[in-house]
């Protein structure tokens, strides 16, 4: 081989590594049906993560404040009051001739709304959930093309086209041209502040998103329908004239987020700072944390427990799997809960401070303090209810921070508190629908029936009802008169009182208001021991001036002699009785060896769960008794009752709060 041949032969070996030298580092640019792809994925993610989350996702479009209906990028929206750009996806390096289009196209009617629940197939929005409003939302409202994913996958827009099947459309192109158009029918809902309408004139090799009112992406080749007019080409054409809006620039400011309050039950005292309430060595503190981000992140949070006598800080139990914050529907504060209890072994009188910590997705941290801190004494007092002007009240047991649990609603009465201290039996005589049969008419009634709720006072439940309406609870006719509560030793079941007439048994209902056992004997006023008493006589009642005993099958027996004895109540280990006859007495459990246990007690009383003391009502005062125990009689010590404007009822509770 010459030279002159070795030389051409190596030029053509290197024209050729060239060539594929460029073939792998210069790859032809993707077009409209690899971004249209890329696009549906981007939505069908932003779908599943507004209905994991519970909170919108928003997938825009930018339009230069209005001024273009095409855009070579896009960007996510989402936030919790206030909606920032979380990633911008610029399209001109991969896809340097294609376009994103939204507007008008279709040979059908086409409308606006921000809300498009127009598909018969897809159920409106409940009543009682608040509407979304994407003006509201968009904090601060842009103008760009925003299709919003709501939690339960629905989609909402900001006053974007829709055709009469409540689609919205997202074209992919090539290559089109556009002209002005005024925005279609509709109810429009941005004010001034709604996107740019324009209207296709021509389309090249271009794909079609579809996005239905359920929130379903679809994708497909060409238009779905088009006007006569639309010029409609497979081929590429010339970039239009008007310049594709700019994408929008991403925020590098971040504010720290903001621990607004923690609420605690027990109740504490408002007025005290920091915030103060008490629990018993065996018992909890329910934590609930408020917190928002004004940058519109998501928030992490932890619970953090520090002791001010140096015992180990206790522990907390998170209620959620995930350590992020729930927000409520559309809601800009989120919410977080966690069970606190006490270390074990912990002495009375320890004192703890209960913070929150919570985390943005910047990674920075706020811990609250100050007013929002939760203030936690140990001790043993656990709580009172009571009843007071018509309402329930509950108190912590050393008189102090009283708490009114219902607030109106009819006259409510006779408290009881559950073994677990979770919640409340009484007696209210709110007003109740029940159905006239004679008439065939809803009529309402005041008449005393048995009501559950929450120590708090949340979640209240009728027990029993008029007419049976509520197949799960207990029916009793318009004139019967439900009264004296007191829940079974597992909490399981209620015992009370019915009057029909002249006549009032003692009845037996399951905690839900199921199954029950009618008339056990005549009676009123039960009182449930705690522990088994021979024979499993465990209810104890008045009737006709002498105490009763009884098992849940109405097997009875006399127990304590008359005349006028009334208002019995066993003691929490079930060793001996307290009850009314001209004073306060007391005898064993077998109803022998009565003495007088404080000669001016003329009221029902309440046993402190542990320790030595019982509560009870003199001349509509509290008054706390030192209790020596069996056989020995009752000292009355100061109280400190809460300053209510009226006098305390017949009947007390005291229970240690879990």
């Amino acid at each position: 081989m010459t030279l002159a041949e070795l030389i051409v032969t190596i030029s053509i070996v290197l024209l050729g590594l060239s060539a594929v030298f460029v073939n792998i580092h210069h790859r032809p640019s993707q077009g409209a049906g690899e971004l249209a792809r890329q696009v549906a994925n981007e939505l069908r993610n932003m779908r599943k993560a507004a209905m994991t989350s519970g909170n919108p996702r928003a997938f825009c479009i930018p339009t230069g404040n209005a001024t273009s209906p095409i855009a070579q990028s896009y960007y996510t929206l989402r936030g919790h009051g206030k909606t920032l750009p979380r990633a911008v996806t610029d399209t001109r390096r991969q896809c340097p001739g294609t376009y994103l289009f939204v507007g008008l196209f279709g040979s059908t009617p086409e409308t606006i709304s921000s809300l498009v629940h127009s598909s018969p197939s897809y159920p409106p929005v409940s009543p009682a959930e608040p509407p979304f409003q994407a003006a509201v939302w968009m904090n601060p409202v842009v103008r760009d093309f925003a299709f919003i994913f709501l939690p339960d996958g629905s989609l909402a827009t900001n006053d974007l086209p829709h055709d009469s099947r409540g689609n919205s459309y997202i074209v992919i192109a090539d290559g089109l041209d556009f002209a002005s158009a005024g925005p279609p029918g509709g109810t429009a809902t941005m004010g001034s502040n709604p996107p740019p309408y324009f209207k296709l004139t021509a389309v090249n090799s271009c794909y079609t998103l579809k996005l239905a009112s359920s929130g379903a992406v679809s994708l497909m080749r060409g238009l779905p329908s088009a006007d006569p007019a639309l010029t409609v080409d497979p081929t590429p054409a010339a970039v239009p004239s008007l310049p594709p809006a700019p994408p929008p620039t991403l925020s590098g400011v971040n504010t720290a987020p903001v621990v607004d309050r923690i609420n605690a039950s027990p109740l504490g005292n408002p007025a005290n700072l920091p915030f103060e309430t008490t629990v018993s060595p065996d018992g909890r503190v329910s934590l609930t944390m408020f917190a928002y981000d004004n940058d519109g992140d998501d928030l992490t949070y932890k619970f953090t427990s520090s002791a001010l006598d140096g015992t180990p800080p206790g522990k907390f139990t998170y209620l959620t799997a995930t350590r992020k914050l729930q927000y409520p529907r559309y809601s800009a504060v989120g919410q977080a809960r966690a069970d606190w209890v006490p270390p074990a072994d912990v002495p009375l009188g320890a004192r703890f401070d209960l913070n929150a910590t919570v985390t943005d997705e910047s990674n920075e941290s706020v811990t609250s303090g100050g007013t929002v801190t939760v203030s936690v004494r140990v001790q043993e007092d656990g709580t009172i209810a009571f009843d007071s002007n018509g309402d329930i009240w509950t108190m912590h047991g050393d008189g102090t921070l009283p708490a009114n649990k219902t607030r109106g609603g009819g006259s409510n009465s006779w408290p009881d508190i559950s073994p677990d201290g979770k919640r409340i039996v009484f007696v209210s005589d709110r007003p109740l629908e029940y159905r006239n049969m004679m008439t065939n008419t809803n009529v309402n009634l005041s008449v005393k029936r048995i009501y559950t709720m929450n120590l708090d006072g949340t979640n209240v439940e009728a027990l029993t009802n008029v007419d049976g309406s509520t197949p799960a609870k207990l029916a009793a006719t318009k004139d019967s008169i439900d009264d004296c509560p007191c829940w079974s030793p597992n909490g399981s079941k209620v015992a009370f009182a019915r009057t029909n007439g002249a006549s009032t048994k003692i009845q037996i209902v399951n905690a839900d208001g199921s199954w029950h056992r009618h008339d056990i004997d005549d009676g009123t006023a039960p009182s449930w021991s705690r522990v088994d008493q021979p024979g499993n006589k465990n209810l104890i009642y008045e009737k006709s001036g002498v105490i009763w005993q009884s098992d849940q099958d109405g097997n009875s027996s006399s127990l304590i002699p008359g005349p006028s004895a009334s208002k019995p109540v066993w003691s929490p280990d079930g060793s001996r009785i307290l009850y009314v006859k001209g004073g306060l007495m007391e005898c064993k459990a077998n109803g022998s060896g009565p003495i007088i246990k404080f000669a001016g007690g003329n009221a029902r009383v309440a046993f402190k769960p542990k320790g030595t003391h019982f509560v009870g009502v003199n001349g509509g005062a509290p008054v706390l008794y030192t209790d020596p125990g069996l056989g020995s009689a009752a000292s009355s010590t100061p109280f400190n009752p809460p300053a209510l404007n009226g006098t305390f009822g017949g009947s007390l509770s005291w229970a240690l709060a879990r």
